[in-house]
C-alpha cells in the first residue's frame, strides 16, 4: 500500500538477501552497514479486521540503526526502532525497540546479551587476520592461481600470478611501505586517508587501511581480497 509517507533509505553497504519482503507503507529505514538475511519480513502497517469493532490497526515506521544483522527470517513489526550494533537472532519476532549493542532472539524478541560486541585485544585480531590472509592464500591456490608469500620486517609480500596477476604488500606502518605498481595492493594495519592517498600517488592501484576500514583506489586483486574479507564481516568505506 502506497501512501504520501511511503520512503525507503538503506545505506552503505547493506544488503537484503533472497525472499524477504519489506512493506514500505510507512518509511524504512536501514543505515550504514547492517543486512537484512534471507525470508525476513518488514511491516510498517498491520490491519485486517475492523478497527471500528475495536481490532488492532497499527501505521508506524521502521528504523534499523548501523551493523544491525537480522539472519533468516526475522519479523519485524510496525514502530520498530533498532539501535546500532544489533543482532537479532534467526526465527524471532521483533514488536517492541532494541537498544544499541545488544543481541536479542525470540517471539517476542527479548534481549539475551547486553554491551557488545567485545572490543578483541591486538594479538586476538592479529590472530583473526592472519587466519584471514591465509585462507585467502589457500583459497587462490584452490582457485589455481600460485600465490608465493614472502615474510619481510614490516609484514609479508604475497605475489599472485594466474588468470590475473598482482601483488598484495602487508605493512605494519605506514612510514614503511615500498613502492607498487597498478596492479598492486598495500594493505596498512592502520593509516589515515593521506597516507593512503600517497600510496595510490607512488604507484599502487589500490590501498586499505584495515583498523581505519577506509580504501582507495581499485583493481582485480583487491577487490578479490575486499570480497574475501566480507565474508568475515569486515567491509571498508569508499574514499574515491
Amino acid at each position: 500500500m502506497k501512501t504520501p509517507q511511503s520512503s525507503f533509505h538503506m545505506g552503505k553497504r547493506c544488503i537484503i538477501m533472497q525472499l524477504s519482503y519489506l512493506n514500505p507503507t510507512l518509511p524504512i529505514f536501514i543505515d550504514d552497514d547492517s543486512g537484512i538475511g534471507g525470508h525476513c519480513l518488514l511491516f510498517t502497517h498491520g490491519s485486517w479486521n475492523s478497527q471500528l469493532e475495536g481490532f488492532p490497526v497499527k501505521f508506524a515506521p521502521i528504523h534499523l540503526g548501523k551493523k544491525v544483522w537480522l539472519p533468516w527470517r526475522v519479523f519485524i513489526m510496525p514502530g520498530v526502532t533498532v539501535g546500532d550494533n544489533v543482532v537479532v537472532g534467526a526465527n524471532s519476532m521483533l514488536n517492541s525497540d532494541l537498544p544499541s549493542n545488544c543481541i536479542a532472539a525470540g517471539s517476542p524478541a527479548k534481549i539475551i546479551k547486553e554491551n557488545v560486541p567485545t572490543q578483541p585485544a591486538k594479538n586476538e585480531k592479529d590472530k583473526v587476520l592472519k587466519n584471514i590472509f591465509d585462507e585467502f592464500f589457500n583459497y587462490l591456490r584452490y582457485e589455481d592461481f600460485t600465490c608465493d608469500v614472502q615474510a619481510e620486517d614490516n609484514g609479508f609480500i604475497a605475489t599472485i600470478q594466474g588468470k590475473r596477476s598482482g601483488a598484495i604488500h602487508y605493512v605494519l606502518s605506514p612510514l614503511m611501505h615500498i613502492k607498487g605498481d597498478s596492479g598492486s595492493v598495500v594493505i596498512f594495519d592502520s593509516a589515515t586517508p593521506a597516507i593512503l592517498q600517497e600510496a595510490i600517488e607512488s604507484g599502487y592501484g589500490m590501498a586499505v587501511s584495515i583498523n581505519n576500514g577506509m580504501r582507495i583506489g581499485s583493481n582485480a586483486s583487491g577487490e578479490e581480497l575486499l570480497a574475501f574479507f566480507s565474508r568475515y564481516g569486515v567491509r571498508f568505506s569508499r574514499l574515491d
